[in-house]
């Protein structure tokens, strides 16, 4: 007979088995990347394996959703498996069909939303999940608030808010009233990308500053603000008083990439920058956005990555000498396929050494690559590439994109 293992063993084990292929790190929150195939074979071993192996399978839940009935179907599925829903940690409720500019697609973005949702399902489906830690919603409608529908009792606090691609439409019908959707939320970091109000044509829009909210009786806690464009949930609140704490944030990460971006990312730094510690601004999708539709007769590919190294060098010698961190992303929609890193850190090899000249006390450089490439590749590439006098600084370091 076997001797006996206690489950506080097996969980040990059974996680083991989940570290990353390439770095070999056991992920600790979002994105897990959970071997699902894997976790969901285990289950299927015996009794003792399988709520151990069920709670690392149903950490992460990616729910797409296919019309107005899928939140209600996956609510009345978490209320009636108590077992899981105490397991989820990350939750992504995405439209079935994104808008191809969503998807990379260099196309105008006129796609109108035809997923419509009831705010107050979604808020029940949170508050269903005790464990829940991280939130994104992102590719559909939002709808006004039921006057009939109390608000919720409590608010719910998070790690992480993600609010992307959405379109909100408060008075598209008689009984729904505007609501500040982030005075139902305490989150570390709040990150919005792109998400707009839609105008009703058949109804006066009204004052939307005239919102339900949760009382003001808990501080909105947000230490961490990240967004691109214009956002209709951030401007709300900074033009009608939202709840949001302004002594509370921290830290503001900033992705312009064309005008109107470009202002409103001045604008939270003019309402939100005055406790700010940390502000990072991305210029990466500004560069790119700008250069990426060659006009000269016979543009290569070449003459952009030169042409971004050269905007990204003009940058790094107007910056202060103070710098201590410096960051570049790979991310395969830029630079292509693996075999194309190497072409591209050429390029990015002249900026670290640019760097580790202009800046006395730089510490890092990091290098942040998602899959399929791998750090051990990436490592030998940059490494053949940088003088020996920067290797041996130990400057660069890679990290994985975090791509939740």
């Amino acid at each position: 007979m076997l001797p006996y293992i206690p489950p506080e063993i097996w969980e040990i084990v059974i996680a083991e088995t989940q570290r990353h292929p390439s770095t070999g790190v056991l992920p600790t929150k979002p994105p897990f990347r959970r071997n699902k195939a894997r976790l969901a074979s285990y289950s299927l071993v015996c009794r003792l394996w399988k709520p151990i192996a069920q709670a690392l399978l149903f950490q992460e839940v990616a729910v797409t959703l296919r019309g107005r009935q899928s939140p209600g179907e996956f609510l009345s599925f978490v209320q009636s498996s108590p077992h899981i829903a105490r397991s989820v940690r990350s939750l992504v409720l995405m439209a079935n069909c994104l808008p191809s500019w969503i998807r990379g697609e260099a196309t105008e973005i006129s796609h109108e939303f035809e997923l419509e949702l009831c705010p107050a399902v979604l808020l029940d489906i949170l508050h269903a999940l005790p464990g829940i830690t991280h939130v994104k919603f992102q590719g559909f409608t939002i709808l006004g608030w039921p006057q009939d529908v109390p608000l919720p009792a409590r608010l719910l606090s998070l790690t992480r808010l993600a609010l992307k691609a959405l379109r909100y439409k408060p008075l598209s019908e008689p009984h729904l009233l505007p609501f500040d959707i982030l005075s139902f939320f305490s989150a570390e970091a709040l990150e919005v990308h792109d998400n707009t109000v839609l105008q009703p044509v058949d109804r006066e829009a009204g004052s939307l500053s005239a919102t339900r909210a949760l009382p003001n009786t808990e501080q909105r806690v947000v230490k961490t603000i990240v967004a691109s464009g214009p956002d209709c949930f951030l401007t709300h609140s900074m033009q009608h008083g939202g709840v949001l704490s302004v002594e509370y944030v921290r830290s503001l990460v900033l992705s312009p990439y064309d005008g109107p971006s470009l202002r409103f990312a001045g604008s939270l730094l003019q309402h939100y920058g005055a406790h700010a510690r940390d502000v990072e601004l991305n210029i990466s999708q500004s560069a790119w956005h700008r250069n990426m539709m060659p006009t000269a007769p016979g543009y290569s590919e070449e003459d952009l990555l030169a042409r971004l190294s050269d905007v990204y060098g003009g940058v790094l010698s107007s910056t202060p000498t103070t710098l201590r961190e410096l960051e570049f992303t790979f991310w395969e929609g830029a630079i292509g396929p693996p075999k194309d890193f190497a072409k591209v850190a050429t390029h990015v090899a002249h900026r670290i050494v640019q760097a580790a000249d202009r800046f006395p006390d730089l510490k890092r450089v990091v290098l942040v690559i998602e899959e399929p490439l791998t750090v051990d590749r990436c490592t030998t590439i940059m490494n053949g590439l940088l003088p020996s006098q920067v290797v041996e600084r130990r400057l660069v370091t890679f990290e994985t994109l975090d791509d939740w």
